[in-house]
């Protein structure tokens, strides 16, 4: 079991660095480094999965900036 938790830590991606995140579901998924960028990504989400809980977070105020359809 041990060996399995090793293999799956080094499967993981470096957290990335964008000032940015977008939420789907409280889970933060990509980050961007423009608001415009992670918005428009947010809304195409939105578009195609109305059901879901879409928002972006700006890391620097530490607040969240856009939630709709939640």
């Amino acid at each position: 079991m041990r060996a399995a938790n090793q293999t799956s830590a080094k499967n993981r991606k470096p957290p990335e660095t964008g000032r940015y995140v977008l939420l789907v579901d409280a889970q933060a998924k990509r980050s961007f480094d423009s608001w415009d960028a992670a918005a428009a990504e947010a809304k195409r989400i939105l578009d195609r999965f109305p059901h879901l809980h879409v928002g972006v977070e700006d890391r620097e105020r530490n607040n969240d900036g856009i939630r709709t359809r939640s």
